[in-house]
Formats: C-alpha cells, sequence, structure tokens
C-alpha cells in the first residue's frame, strides 16, 4: 500500500472508528464462532447461554479480514479452541 492509501487509513480510523466485538464465554470451549457481518446474530449468540457452555469466543468480521484475524490469533493462543465456524451473513456497507 502506498502513503496515501496508509494515510488515509489512519484517517478513516480517526473520523469513522469501528469497534471491534467478540464476546467470550466457555475457556473450556474448543469452538469459536465468526459471525461475518451479521451483528444482530452476533448479539443473539452473546445473550445466550450457549456462550456460557458452549463456546470460548464468538465475534464478527470488521472488514474483509479485520475480525477473524483477531479471532485466528486468539485460537492460537488458545490451544484447546480447534473449531472455528464461520456463519452469518455478509452484507458490504452494512454492520
Amino acid at each position: 500500500m502506498n502513503a496515501a492509501g496508509k494515510g488515509i487509513g489512519e484517517l478513516c480510523k480517526i473520523i469513522l472508528p469501528i469497534r471491534e466485538e467478540f464476546y467470550l464465554g466457555n475457556s473450556d470451549s474448543n469452538i469459536a464462532i465468526c459471525t461475518l457481518s451479521s451483528t444482530d446474530l452476533l448479539k443473539t449468540i452473546a445473550n445466550s447461554e450457549i456462550l456460557k457452555k458452549k463456546i470460548s469466543i464468538v465475534g464478527r468480521l470488521l472488514s474483509e479480514n479485520k475480525g477473524i484475524d483477531s479471532m485466528i490469533r486468539y485460537a492460537n493462543k488458545n490451544p484447546q479452541v480447534t473449531a472455528i465456524i464461520v456463519c452469518g451473513k455478509e452484507v458490504w456497507g452494512k454492520t
């Protein structure tokens, strides 16, 4: 990426900050879930008992790769996580 692209990216972070959204559940679970851009699905899972009982972490994509990369880093640091389930609806331009 060129300097102009990096500058625009940094400006966007200031003007339009995107809050990372993820929720931790059962630290002994082997399951991580990425809900793509589906914030409704993310909130449904985050507010359910299944998160506390069956899921280690649930989160959403913030861009094409931001979000899933955080989940992969989490899985690498938590060897009990052996599965990342990708589900939900991908809606570009809407979060």
